[in-house]
């Protein structure tokens, strides 16, 4: 992915409201998900708006990160992106990142997802979605649906 600083200084303080800086985020194609699995998607927030969608201890939610401070380039996409709070009130984000290959058009195909490191993966976001719903791990004595490593 290619980002650029903003040079003209345009930050998020210089919109004159909330709804101008909701019309100049980037526009995205949102994953697929079926069934109850697509109340976890928020769409296109930043880090500070993920967070405020978590109401309670041990839930997520996915989302593609946007930083306004950066300049998203046409061909760049956002990273999709999962928000966790843990059962002991910590908030980690991590990217969903994908395996896959090249096919013979040269377009990158994704075979699977996953989110731990030597974690489970999954053939579609679906699947993804609907295991943490139902997976737990504990850990030092605290149930989490992700392994909470404060190096994550």
């Amino acid at each position: 992915m290619h980002f650029r600083k903003m040079s003209s200084v345009k930050s998020v303080d210089s919109f004159s409201s909330y709804k101008s800086l909701l019309t100049a985020r980037p526009v995205v194609l949102p994953p697929l998900l079926l069934g109850t699995a697509r109340n976890r998607y928020l769409g296109v927030r930043t880090k500070s708006e993920a967070v405020a969608s978590i109401r309670q201890r041990t839930d997520f939610r996915l989302y593609h990160l946007w930083n306004p401070q950066l300049v998203v380039e046409k061909d760049d996409q956002l990273p999709l992106t999962i928000v966790y709070k843990s059962s002991q009130g910590v908030i980690f984000h991590w990217p969903i990142k994908t395996i896959g290959h090249i096919d013979k058009f040269n377009k990158f195909m994704v075979d699977f997802y996953f989110v731990e490191t030597h974690g489970p993966t999954f053939k579609d976001l679906t699947n993804l979605v609907d295991c943490y719903e139902t997976k737990q791990y504990c850990d030092s004595g605290e149930v989490d649906v992700f392994r909470c490593n404060k190096t994550d």
